[in-house]
């Protein structure tokens, strides 16, 4: 049995409209998801940019200061002695102990190690003296005007108010070396 237009419950047009809606609502919410999507890619390309501005920032300063920096490499280069004479460092650390009041006990220089632009030359060192003295000798070290990293570092203090140290330095040698 077939129903005609009139005997049906559900006139078309209503139909119709309610179809058209739910599309519409469909569409809605696709488009509503790709805006999300969107919003989501947006923000992370803000947070790239904003990295990358903070990088051509550090890139801009290093290029303020490539000439500070070129300035110091040259005075640091300077410093490292261009050749294997131990006479030289010798010197330099007779002259510190000297200064500081600090007994040298041993001395010994060790064979070179070679790396990228430059030679290490381990020195063994045992000294005496007070405290105070030796933490002095220490500092120049690190601060003085030859460059001298110190690796190993021993100290003990004895009945008679002196300390006893002993510790392993490296001095460094330029590749331009004799």
């Amino acid at each position: 049995m077939k129903l005609t237009i009139k005997e049906r419950k559900t006139p078309i047009p209503f139909t119709i409209a309610v179809v058209v809606l739910i599309s519409i609502m469909l569409l809605l919410a696709n488009q509503w998801r790709i805006i999300c999507n969107a919003h989501k890619e947006l923000n992370e390309e803000i947070a790239v940019m904003e990295s990358l501005s903070l990088e051509l920032d550090n890139i801009n300063k290093l290029v303020e200061d490539k000439g500070l920096l070129v300035d110091r490499l040259d005075s640091l280069q300077n410093i490292i002695p261009s050749h294997k004479n131990h006479v030289d460092l010798l010197d330099y650390l007779i002259s510190i102990f000297t200064e500081h009041n600090v007994q040298i006990i041993q001395l010994e220089f060790d064979s070179y190690i070679d790396k990228e632009s430059y030679k290490e030359l381990p020195v063994n060192l045992s000294m005496k003296g007070q405290y105070s003295d030796i933490i002095d000798v220490i500092e120049d070290f690190k601060m003085g005007s030859k460059p001298l990293r110190i690796d190993q570092l021993h100290m003990d203090k004895t009945d008679n108010h002196l300390t006893y140290c002993d510790l392993l330095a490296y001095a460094f040698i330029s590749d331009k070396a004799d």
